[in-house]
């Protein structure tokens, strides 16, 4: 495997938490500000033109105030047990990845099942190896050839979150830290397998049915 590619990508994931912490307070409030200015106009035209516009700012609005909170929530990893929804995460990693890799042309693939169950857990902690793996894709990506999948699946007890990818370079995945954090935080496993073509990494992360006290992540 390219050392460098994994290191740029570590890199990357580093900077990206530490731009977090900082920029969601500094753009946060500002865009909870914007949003109820664009509530409030929206309330007071009866104009449709007006109307259509005012929605439009919203919803990217709202786009921006959950990547903000994306970035927030990545800088904690130890944050408190709760009720994860597997495939809201795997998407969030996707946003992240790609927000922070705009003019990288990686052909992405998301396959959430709907069949998969919530787990309980740190949410922090399983963006993080997403993030990870998300973000290494994009960094040692091919211009024009790779191909990012990124697919869910419920398999008995456990939640499978599979990662897969084209190109030369595979999908260095630091074991060590990365499955710690997995078992640590999540009670599950990371597999990493060389294929041809490509590689693909495997997240196994067990069913628990949640009590009622355990929040929602």
């Amino acid at each position: 495997m390219n050392a460098g590619g994994h290191g740029c990508a570590v890199e990357n994931v580093t900077t990206l938490g530490a731009i977090g912490s900082g920029f969601a307070h500094e753009i946060g409030n500002p865009i909870a500000g914007a949003l109820a200015v664009v509530q409030l106009a929206a309330r007071r035209t009866r104009e449709p033109e007006t109307r259509e516009r005012l929605a439009s700012v919203h919803g990217e609005l709202i786009r921006a105030a959950r990547i903000v909170r994306e970035l927030a929530d990545f800088t904690r990893l130890q944050g408190p047990a709760a009720v994860i929804d597997v495939n809201e995460v795997a998407q969030a990693a996707l946003t992240l990845a790609r927000y922070a890799h705009q003019h990288v042309p990686l052909t992405v693939v998301f396959e959430p099942s709907p069949r998969v169950l919530p787990i309980v857990g740190d949410r922090s902690a399983l963006l993080h190896v997403l993030l990870h793996l998300t973000m290494h894709a994009y960094a040692t990506a091919d211009p024009g050839s790779d191909r990012l999948r990124l697919f869910s699946a419920l398999h008995g007890a456990e939640n499978l979150v599979v990662v897969e990818r084209t190109g030369h370079d595979g999908l260095d995945l630091a074991l060590a830290t990365c499955g710690f954090i997995v078992t640590a935080h999540l009670g599950g496993t990371v597999a990493v397998e060389v294929m041809a073509g490509g590689s693909r990494a495997t997240l196994r992360l067990p069913v628990t049915l949640p009590s009622e006290s355990t929040p929602l992540a």
